[in-house]
């Protein structure tokens, strides 16, 4: 299997011996991969009805502004698609929802579930700091560094980040 950019320099008979399919990624927007994604979160994790709306609206209000603006005003050190940064997001976030998994019993925690529905906001920003935000250089970071924290006065967090 080859996974390639384009198409421009196959013949119309290679693509139809070898059977490629071609999507083009701007088809797939990072709101399909965190849909996705999020079925492989722990399942105290996708029980908990308020971690998921809430996830979906910090999602929603963080991660596509910060990308926006990430590509529009930060150097990137290396060219990454919008999709790249979501998975990286992603397993971020779900490595931090690692003591919602049910130990060799079968058994959560459900103390480790409410600390994850308490600081959800920090995972959140923690992701998009090492996710997007790591992927600039000093100039960009703070102008990231500003982006976030202009979003989360706007977002009323203050108090949590302190």
């Amino acid at each position: 299997m080859f996974e390639v950019d384009n198409l421009s320099e196959a013949s119309p008979a290679t693509i139809s011996r070898c059977g490629m399919v071609y999507m083009d990624p701007k088809a797939l927007l990072p709101s399909h991969v965190y849909y996705h994604y999020v079925n492989s979160f722990p399942q105290a994790i996708k029980a908990e009805k308020e971690i998921n709306i809430r996830l979906e609206e910090l999602f929603e209000y963080f991660f596509v502004d910060c990308l926006y603006m990430m590509r529009k005003e930060c150097k990137q050190l290396v060219v990454t698609s919008e999709n790249n940064y979501c998975v990286s997001f992603l397993n971020i976030v779900n490595s931090l929802f690692i003591k919602a998994k049910p130990n060799e019993f079968g058994e959560v925690n459900s103390l480790e579930v409410t600390k994850i529905n308490q600081s959800l906001e920090l995972i959140v920003i923690y992701a998009l700091v090492w996710s997007i935000g790591a992927n600039t250089d000093m100039n960009g970071r703070l102008k990231f560094d500003s982006i976030i924290r202009n979003k989360v006065e706007k977002y009323n967090l203050q108090d949590a980040m302190l």
